[in-house]
């Protein structure tokens, strides 16, 4: 689906590492050599690294639907004075999945959604289809950071050759983004 909203031509571009002779597939790389790679399965530390030493200039959108409600986000008056908008969070799942993304050098643009509209307007991304930048994750406290990012925006910004635009923090956006994620709130425990 996201290869979709690029250029044939720019998908599934091999690649041979002169070194080592090893092969790499590109799941996007625009005219420019900027590389988008869609992750769905696992990867590993010493794979993540590997790809991005061969790619340099990439960014990864991560399949991370299993995310979907195990945050606690900040509030948005928090974001009162924030530009661009942001987030705090705490995780709260056994999952990995941040653990090892934690790790990346490049951005990481995490895709939550298990539907949208996006699914039916796969050329032409629709604005209510949110991705969230990860910043930082503390894999210790399961503290970390994130932003908000329009899926037509990353789009149109990679076909443009341009840095991905962050949404600027206003108070009615702020609210409909949130809305992306279930609010996990564990009861006081009395003792």
């Amino acid at each position: 689906m996201w290869k979709d909203c690029f250029p044939k031509r720019w998908q599934e571009t091999l690649h041979v590492d002169g070194r080592t002779g090893e092969k790499h597939i590109a799941d996007v790389k625009a005219d420019s050599g900027f590389v988008v790679e869609v992750q769905h399965s696992p990867i590993s530390a010493d794979e993540l690294q590997a790809r991005e030493d061969f790619y340099g200039d990439m960014i990864w959108i991560v399949d991370a639907r299993d995310l979907h409600g195990y945050f606690s986000l900040g509030t948005s008056r928090d974001l009162a004075t924030c530009d661009p908008m942001s987030y705090h969070f705490q995780w709260f799942s056994r999952s990995k999945l941040l653990n090892r993304w934690s790790q990346a050098r490049k951005p990481v643009f995490f895709d939550t959604l298990i539907e949208s509209s996006f699914t039916r307007h796969v050329q032409t991304p629709s604005p209510e289809h949110v991705l969230w930048r990860l910043f930082e994750f503390d894999p210790e406290d399961g503290l970390g950071f994130i932003a908000p990012v329009r899926s037509d925006w990353l789009v149109q910004a990679v076909l443009d050759g341009e840095p991905v635009p962050l949404a600027r923090c206003q108070e009615d956006e702020a609210w409909r983004y949130r809305r992306q994620f279930r609010e996990v709130r564990y009861p006081s425990i009395e003792r």
